[in-house]
């Protein structure tokens, strides 16, 4: 532990919550720390018997525009942000008679309570967009090794033991309170991109859930979150959800089969139907004959231009979205008669680049991490059987690799001539999501003899290629890295299984 000590002298305080304030303003005067504030925290402050010194007797400036600009000056700023163990910084501050400040306490408009706030007016939500606190905030956070910055209330205690203890602050502390500082600000300019961007939903996930949709970028590579329907209903939460889905899955489908045409159709996240083909109608009747029960109500992402025939082959089934690069003038006549079902044309849809992070909120926080795109993908396969695949095995096999990635796990895919037959997906274990993929492939009246099968994870035990043999499957692959790996590659060779190593495992929770 750093435990370097950073004696305080000057605070700079401005608050909109006063929860806690006054204990803490009384410790700082009674550790001799001269204390500076703005407009009403410097009047709440007196009329509670602190010493206040006013921001506008530092700079020599008045508060001015309402209140909207009183500490944005040089002789705040400089006090905030001079490097202490620098000597030019130091020889500034006293050309131009600038005192150090070492501790700011900013918390911040409270915009995120007034736009809730039944009757806010655009106005009320404007003037509380602070500005001035942000600033302060970073600029204090930014210069740690100096300055120490109390963000919020909650750390005020923390703040007077160590004060109390140590007479000061320590590296550690003044890092730590650094880092909360920034990510306050952050969260506090996401929340107010996000009230001029987003767009409400009618619901979230189910009806008794708000939600709305905020577009990161008016210029991303596949703008699903701004994107308009060219005709049909609002698009929905559960829509947008499944429309991320159905692009993940047809981009990774078509993946190194540029030659070919795809469909896809997803359902609650998982691809339930898709297929390769040399034409897109060709297809998409094959997509839907995957598992015709479970496209009922799915979304749909085609590789190419929807025509007319495409077009009266999608006017036959009941759906809630299709994404697709373009459609005719003659197939938007078509589909113009299903006035619900929405239409997106995304003309980058198969070639615009990926995000390099994805991210998903957890209680307290978020994870961050690289998107799993085909891009990224090393395709570093290794038959590590006996038994080769053959050309057409080869190709089935990158077409269930393909769809396995966008499942969610535990999952397996079965495929068959370009066609998906079978998935098990969301199952708590592996073995199951075999027998579930096997069941949903013979339940639709598809010969799984011959068919090619991809897991998004290693197999732990052998019963799962077992079942995979007594279905007819020939050819599997799978990650490497069990401890089991060379028991399950002599299993493979015992059944005559085909068998593939792809050295990259693609969960998907």
């Amino acid at each position: 532990m750093t435990t370097t000590i950073t004696p305080l002298s000057r605070a700079l305080i401005s608050t909109s919550d006063k929860t806690g304030l006054l204990p803490l303003c009384e410790a700082l005067q009674k550790a001799k720390v001269e204390i500076i504030s703005t407009g009403n925290t410097a009047r709440y402050l007196k009329e509670h018997g602190i010493s206040v010194v006013e921001v506008e007797a530092v700079t020599g400036f008045p508060e001015i525009l309402d209140g909207r600009v009183k500490t944005l000056h040089p002789y705040i700023f400089a006090g905030i942000l001079a490097r202490r163990n620098v000597t030019s910084h130091i020889e500034t501050l006293n050309v131009h008679e600038i005192d150090p400040i070492d501790l700011v306490i900013v918390n911040l408009y409270p915009f995120e309570q007034v736009i809730k706030a039944q009757g806010a007016t655009q106005s009320d939500c404007i003037e509380n967009i602070d500005i001035g606190g942000p600033s302060l905030i970073r600029a204090a956070a930014k210069n740690f090794d100096h300055v120490t910055v109390l963000s919020d209330p909650s750390q005020y205690d923390s703040f007077l033991a160590e004060l109390s203890q140590n007479k000061g602050t320590t590296l550690d502390l003044r890092r730590g309170l650094a880092a909360q500082a920034y990510a306050k600000t952050a969260d506090y300019d996401q929340l107010i991109a996000r009230w001029f961007l987003k767009k409400d939903l009618r619901y979230g996930e189910n009806p008794h859930q708000t939600a709305s949709v905020v577009p990161l970028s008016r210029s991303a590579e596949i703008p699903l979150a701004g994107a308009t329907a060219l005709q049909g209903k609002e698009l929905s939460f559960n829509n947008l959800l499944d429309g991320h889905g159905a692009i993940l899955s047809l981009r990774w489908l078509m993946h190194g089969l540029a030659a070919e045409h795809a469909a896809v159709i997803i359902k609650h996240g998982n691809p339930c139907g898709a297929a390769i083909d040399a034409d897109q109608l060709g297809a998409l009747k094959k997509a839907f004959a995957s598992d015709p029960l479970s496209a009922f109500g799915g979304i749909v992402a085609l590789s190419a231009a929807v025509d007319e025939q495409v077009a009266l082959e999608l006017k036959s089934h009941f759906l809630e979205v299709i994404i697709a690069p373009c459609f005719t003038d003659e197939a938007k006549a078509v589909l113009a008669q299903k006035k619900d079902l929405r239409l997106l044309e995304i003309p980058s849809l198969l070639v615009a680049g990926f995000p390099k992070e994805s991210m998903r909120t957890i209680f307290g926080g978020y994870l961050v991490q690289d998107l799993d795109t085909p891009e990224s993908c090393k395709n570093t396969w290794q038959v590590v059987s006996t038994a080769t695949p053959t050309p057409l095995q080869e190709r089935d096999l990158r077409v269930a690799n393909g769809l396995v990635v966008s499942c969610l796990s535990n999952a397996i895919t079965l495929v068959k001539d370009g066609q998906l037959i079978g998935v098990g997906a969301g199952q708590t274990s592996r073995v199951d999501a075999v027998k579930f993929a096997i069941a949903k492939a013979k339940e639709h009246g598809h010969q799984t003899e011959g068919a090619v099968l991809a897991s998004d994870a290693f197999f732990p035990f052998t019963d799962s290629l077992i079942l995979a043999k007594e279905a007819g499957i020939t050819c599997i692959i799978e990650p490497s890295g069990s401890k089991r790996d060379s028991e399950i590659v002599a299993k493979a060779n015992d059944l005559g299984l085909a068998f593939v190593f792809n050295q990259e495992r693609h969960f998907r929770h």
